[in-house]
């Protein structure tokens, strides 16, 4: 408790299986937990609000909370093959390229309704998922016409969006290239 900043590469290790980050931490630097492939279980603290670039990259982890992060950095958890459940709170704004590419045991994501950007393939390669839960009225922007899910099959993905939105969603790039897209089924808290 009382550090407040983590190098690059600092645990760049395959032997680390846990850690718990102290609030006065408000970064997960670059490549900071890269390759950390023993890596299961680690504490986010809310003061965390930027994982930084490649810092969990095939990584070990199979779940992870992110309380009070806005933005995700670049290939943040890419390849992270053990990983099989997310939690965004509200106030995630940003997603930078491919932060959670090959995460293919992952099967569901809840996106914040404070989401408004993705940059390209946010979960490409994510083969198990089958249900996408975005809470956002107006659907994230994305940069390119590669879906979030790039390369999976999506005939059997449901996506679920605010009622009044389900057009929007139909027309937007990333979005538009999923079969079924539903309202959800409840209301959501922040348009």
């Amino acid at each position: 408790e009382g550090i407040t900043s983590m190098a690059d590469y600092a645990f760049y290790c395959s032997n680390l299986t846990s850690i718990e980050i102290p609030s006065s931490i408000t970064e997960i630097s670059n490549y900071c937990f890269k390759k950390c492939s023993a890596l299961k279980s680690i504490t986010i603290p809310s003061s965390v609000t930027k994982i930084g670039y490649e810092s969990f990259r095939e990584s070990g982890l199979t779940s992870v909370t992110l309380p009070g992060v806005k933005s995700i950095s670049d290939r943040a958890f890419y390849n992270c093959k053990q990983l099989a459940e997310v939690t965004f709170a509200e106030g995630l704004q940003s997603f930078d390229s491919e932060p959670f590419y090959g995460c293919d045991v992952l099967t569901e994501i809840d996106l914040p309704s404070t989401l408004h950007r993705m940059y390209s393939q946010a979960f490409g390669n994510c083969y198990g998922i089958k249900k996408v839960i975005s809470r956002a009225v107006i659907p994230p922007t994305h940069n390119n016409n590669y879906s979030i899910l790039n390369g999976c099959d999506k005939t059997d993905v449901k996506l679920y969006v605010p009622a009044m939105s389900i057009d929007k969603y139909r027309a937007e790039s990333g979005w538009k290239s999923f079969y079924t897209i539903l309202p959800m089924e409840e209301k959501t808290s922040n348009i």
